[in-house]
Order: structure tokens, then C-alpha cells, then sequence
């Protein structure tokens, strides 16, 4: 017996969705490591400097 395989029409939609999801996950994580990753570590705390800057 051989086994049952999807018809040919079924294939290349499939491969599509396949591809598209890992060529998406791709892009996602360059974009989180070459752009947010980097300005999330650049942020500097704020200062008390100001109006209302107390000083104990």
C-alpha cells in the first residue's frame, strides 16, 4: 500500500504558508535584534533634575 499524499494542488499552498511563516519569523527577529533590542539597552535612567527635584 502506498500512503495517501495530498494532491498536487494542495502542495504549493501549503508550501506557501510554510514558507511565509518562517521567512516572517526571519525578518521578526532581525528587526528585534538589529532595531528594538539595541534602543532598549541605549535608555539612560532619568535625572532629578527639575521643578520638583528634592534633595534628602
Amino acid at each position: 500500500m502506498t500512503k495517501a499524499q495530498p494532491p498536487d494542488a494542495m502542495k504549493k499552498p501549503i508550501l506557501l504558508i510554510i514558507g511565509s511563516g518562517i521567512l516572517a519569523t526571519i525578518i521578526a527577529l532581525a528587526v528585534h535584534f538589529g532595531v528594538e533590542l539595541p534602543a532598549q539597552k541605549a535608555g539612560k535612567p532619568p535625572t532629578n533634575t527639575g521643578a520638583y527635584s528634592y534633595k534628602f
